[in-house]
Parts: C-alpha cells; sequence; structure tokens
C-alpha cells in the first residue's frame, strides 16, 4: 500500500501551493545531484514555504495515518 508523502498532507491542508511541492521536489533532486539529498520539509524550511509548527503537525498526521495502515501484530 503506498503511503502518502508529507508533501501531500502539506497541499491538501493548503499549508502550501502544489506550485511550492513542485517547486522543493526540484530543489530537492538538484541538490541530490550535487550533494546530499535534503528532506522535503528541510527545503520548505530554508524557503520560507512553510513555518516549522504546520511542518510537525503534518508530520504528526502523516504518521498517524501510516500507523492506521500498518498490520497488528498476532501474538
Amino acid at each position: 500500500m503506498d503511503h502518502r508523502q508529507i508533501g501531500d498532507f502539506l497541499v491538501a491542508d493548503k499549508k502550501i501551493s502544489l506550485q511550492e511541492l513542485e517547486r522543493a521536489l526540484y530543489i530537492q533532486k538538484r541538490r541530490a545531484q550535487v550533494g546530499t539529498k535534503p528532506l522535503l520539509g528541510t527545503v520548505l524550511l530554508e524557503n520560507g514555504w512553510v513555518n516549522l509548527q504546520d511542518l510537525e503537525f503534518e508530520l504528526v498526521q502523516q504518521q498517524r495515518d501510516q500507523c492506521a495502515y500498518t498490520e497488528p501484530l498476532e501474538a
């Protein structure tokens, strides 16, 4: 099952625009070509497209969403 990425959460909750997400993904890809690939949240923060509080909130939502799809362990 595919899990939603952090950018999907941020766009869905109107914390960033689709254009900002696309630009951040482009920057992330370009920086990966010349060195270390930064986390998407880092790129968004560095460019002022999202604030830390909104990013942290959406990361928690993403984690909860992923946990909802986790199969329970059998005893």
